[in-house]
């Protein structure tokens, strides 16, 4: 490829500011933990006998818990730490709003255990526990978000740098966390709106609250999952001009699409006409376009450059994501209506999502801090990652997740067992797999912070 000093792809500014990404690790890992341990109650609440000695209702709310940390909170948090390289040596903003979220991450842990006899709601991107420990937390936690996103957002604005493409990964997730966050402030006032006499529930209205605002998320999350993607494939090698306006240019249009999604948000008179099937579709037809594009051109350029070995730690990573996004991506298009394919559809793509940060995790410890891994890396992504496919594989098959999901004591047929069990051995995978990376990622993170106090 030919030298261009016009576009970069460099860790320069991720090293100068490498202090900056800490808390926010410390955060993600903390999200990451807590949600394990949450899953491993909720094997215990499935388990005959070891259930009958615990509050029924601990169920949902584990579950709400560990939703939310693993997804909303690890995944937010993991685009901050982004965030924070490009927030101009702003050490007071990185720090205050690490605090804040780090604090509501705290308070959505501990919220299960205030008043746990009340069920939580299963809503679809935002699980609701209904206690005001809960909203506290998730507000606080919001509010740490939306101050660092804001930053980098109006960064870009004043800086407008195409250049540097690292910038361009963290600004444009941003404006498009920003934009998540006008659309739940959007439906909040929607929602002020509907008479009383229309009668719907709790559900109903939180589901319609965070609908939009989780949908939108969906696309922060996907351009994190592409910019890990990029940087793990060409690493610190020189890209053409051309190479790196397409890259750009591809990024800025995943930004894009998240406005038609906000402008239904805030055009919509009727919250309750159509507005799934609206976001539905718009997931369709606009989100897997983007991603899929990276996704070839990512494997053309691991073909190219032929790293030996082939199945490394980062490869592994890269190969894994991209066969779960894959799978969910297809899991996707089969969707009609509502059916079970929609939760296996979900696991994959979020998971998919998952495995390439934790890649991007160990790659930003070696880069900036020269931290070598040992097998167990390696080892961790394949167990995640398979375990994932093996959950997602039987969860899509038995509808088991239906069961397991709303009611762990609901008696199932025999023909499901086998498929079932299936699902179950694949998510206990997973989660050795999770804890596996957890205790690595600590690891690292005290090795790193005595460095730190030795300076």
């Amino acid at each position: 490829m030919q030298n261009n000093e016009n576009i970069t792809l460099n860790f320069v500014k991720f090293k100068e500011q490498k202090q900056f990404i800490l808390p926010w690790v410390n955060i993600s890992i903390f999200a990451l933990a807590v949600a394990g341990v949450f899953s491993i109650l909720i094997v215990f609440l499935r388990t005959p006998y070891l259930q009958n000695f615990l509050p029924k209702d601990l169920f949902s709310n584990s579950l709400a818990v560990h939703v939310n940390l693993s997804v909303l909170v690890w995944m937010l948090a993991s685009l901050a730490m982004w965030w924070s390289i490009y927030l101009n040596s702003s050490k007071i903003i990185n720090l205050g709003s690490a605090i804040l979220s780090g604090l509501g991450a705290l308070i959505i842990s501990l919220s299960p255990f205030y008043n746990f006899d009340k069920p939580a709601l299963m809503n679809n991107y935002v699980p609701i526990i209904d206690n005001p420990f809960f909203f506290m937390g998730l507000l606080i936690f919001l509010s740490g978000i939306l101050i660092i996103s804001t930053k980098v957002a109006v960064n870009f604005i004043v800086s407008f740098n195409f250049k540097d493409i690292n910038f361009n990964i963290a600004a444009s997730s941003s404006v498009i966390v920003v934009l998540a966050l006008c659309s739940l402030v959007a439906a909040n006032n929607q929602l002020k709106l509907i008479p009383d006499s229309s009668n719907i529930s709790k559900f109903e209205a939180y589901e319609m609250l965070f609908w939009g605002f989780g949908h939108i998320l969906q696309f922060a999350f996907t351009q994190g999952f592409i910019g890990a993607l990029i940087l793990i494939t060409l690493k610190d090698k020189q890209i053409g001009k051309g190479e790196g306006f397409l890259i750009n240019l591809l990024l800025w249009i995943n930004c894009l699409v998240t406005i038609l999604p906000l402008k239904i948000q805030i055009a919509q008179n009727d919250l309750l006409k159509d507005y799934v099937v609206v976001y539905t579709n718009h997931m369709k037809y606009y989100g897997g376009m983007v991603p899929t594009i990276f996704m070839i051109y990512s494997l053309f350029k691991l073909i190219q450059n032929k790293p030996k070995p082939l199945f490394n730690l980062y490869t592994l990573s890269i190969f894994g994501s991209i066969l779960l996004f894959s799978v969910g991506g297809y899991l996707g298009m089969q969707i009609v209506g509502t059916n079970v394919k929609i939760p296996a559809h979900y696991h994959g793509s979020i998971v998919a999502i998952t495995i390439m940060f934790m890649g991007f995790y160990y790659f930003l410890f070696e880069k900036l801090f020269d931290l070598k891994f040992n097998k167990s890396a390696y080892y961790q992504i394949g167990l995640y990652a398979f375990g994932q496919l093996m959950h997602i594989t039987g969860l899509a098959i038995s509808g088991g997740y239906g069961a397991l999901r709303k009611n762990p004591n609901q008696v199932i047929d025999f023909k499901l067992k086998i498929t079932m069990g299936i699902m179950g051995l694949g998510g206990l995978i997973a989660i050795i797999g999770g804890l596996t990376f957890v205790i690595n990622m600590l690891k690292y993170i005290t090795n790193v912070n005595k460095l730190y106090t030795k300076k």
